[in-house]
């Protein structure tokens, strides 16, 4: 299975037949063949965790299952399901006043922040200027995901931290749930208008779709809604743009920021979505430790990016990019690759260099000094590393300076004839 998938890889790279399959996996950032079956192997864990018999497959001691289980560091949630008792039927519930748009604005990214922010203020100036404003947002990061709302005309907020990491739409549904368990229990009926910035969240409960995987958090955010719409107050949800300087939602925004080292811990469904970003994390943490343990020390391409950092494309034409993976890898079509796949009777260089190698072509022949020149100065000026190899086809801490170092690699390839030649 490796040798075929790195023999695919080669063909998409365009690396000679003799480019080592440990080698071609690493450029290319694929999982080896061992990640993926314990890919699998979680997919499977996930899929079999809502079944009634997953506890007896759990109890075969010394299984092939359980070992790879065991042999991963699954950051699995304790609670994994949050099922909700349905008290009404979905039909029964109100149908609730969604506004998605504001009157000027067809999107965010239509008009600048200044314009939006001065929009925004106007249309709820303008139609809820009866209405208590209550603000939700959320945060998602890496570490885990938080929620918040707040209103500003009690002085009132709230946040809380989500028991696992999960989507931005399901954060902000939690930021809604409980804007709305907060309405329902006001001792005072009044009119409220609900300002969120995820357009996402406010679909799924205009739609409330039944085979949404958010339709329990729906489900419970109408039904508070609804409680509270019975017991006299007056409802709306109003969609704001994010970021746009509107004070209630500045302040939700940081209050969710603040809530990662909250203790307040809510429930959340651990979701399909949730079940795939675990699994891509596992993998993505386990493959470079497998990459770098197939790799020599002695490799040019361990030289030149010991982290594995360098990324599969650079916006450049696929001649270019051919040529970089190949100089990377130590397999360009050089004197000494020629001469050790038994090509050519000798290694050296036409200008009379004994061996004919990817630092010799980029560094030292003196046939490209007049262009390399031009590439060592151009290189200076994204940053005062000293001219290398690590420097010339490694990578970049920023994708600004790896697009402009890329751009002068290709103009030095192109006009020196290198990218004909190997």
């Amino acid at each position: 299975l490796t040798y075929i998938l790195a023999r695919s890889l080669r063909v998409c790279l365009g690396l000679p037949r003799a480019t080592s399959s440990a080698l071609v996996l690493a450029t290319a950032k694929e999982p080896p063949v061992t990640i993926l079956r314990i890919q699998e192997v979680c997919r499977n864990f996930f899929r079999l965790s809502a079944r009634p018999l997953f506890h007896e497959i759990l109890s075969r001691k010394g299984t092939n299952f359980l070992r790879t289980l065991n042999f991963v560091p699954l950051l699995i949630p304790e609670q994994t399901h949050w099922v909700q008792d349905i008290h009404k039927l979905p039909w029964m519930l109100p149908l609730l006043d969604i506004n998605m748009n504001i009157p000027g604005m067809e999107t965010k990214a239509s008009v600048n922040t200044h314009v939006a922010r001065t929009l925004t203020l106007a249309h709820l100036e303008q139609k809820y200027d009866d209405n208590i404003h209550v603000y939700t947002d959320e945060s998602t990061k890496d570490e885990g995901s938080t929620s918040a709302f707040v209103v500003l005309h009690f002085n009132h907020w709230s946040s809380f931290r989500l028991s696992h990491h999960t989507s931005s739409t399901i954060a902000e549904l939690h930021a809604l749930l409980a804007a709305a368990m907060y309405i329902k229990n006001s001792f005072k009926a009044n009119s409220w208008v609900i300002c969120t910035d995820s357009k996402p969240a406010l679909q799924s409960i205009k739609t409330l779709n039944t085979r949404n995987e958010n339709m329990s958090l729906v489900y419970r955010i109408c039904e508070e809604l609804g409680e509270a719409i019975g017991f006299g107050h007056t409802v709306h949800l109003q969609w704001v743009p994010g970021h746009s300087g509107v004070s209630g939602n500045t302040q939700a925004d940081q209050l969710a920021t603040d809530a990662y080292t909250s203790n307040n811990v809510q429930l959340t469904p651990f979701t399909k979505s949730d079940a795939k970003w675990y699994i891509r994390c596992l993998r993505n943490r386990m493959s470079p430790d497998t990459w770098l343990k197939s790799i020599s020390e002695q490799i040019l391409l361990f030289l030149i990016d010991p982290d594995l950092r360098c990324p599969v494309h650079n916006y450049l034409s696929r001649r270019i990019e051919t040529l970089i993976h190949r100089l990377r890898l130590n397999v360009a079509y050089t004197g000494r690759f020629l001469f050790r796949i038994q090509q050519v009777e000798s290694p050296s260089c036409t200008c009379g260099h004994p061996v004919e190698d990817v630092e010799h072509i980029i560094l030292d022949c003196p046939k490209y000094d007049q262009w390399r020149t031009r590439l060592r100065v151009g290189l200076s000026i994204l940053d005062n590393r000293s001219f290398s190899l690590a420097k010339v086809l490694g990578p970049w801490p920023d994708l600004k300076s790896q697009k402009r170092a890329s751009t002068l690699l290709r103009d030095f390839f192109t006009e020196t004839k290198i990218v004909d030649r190997y």
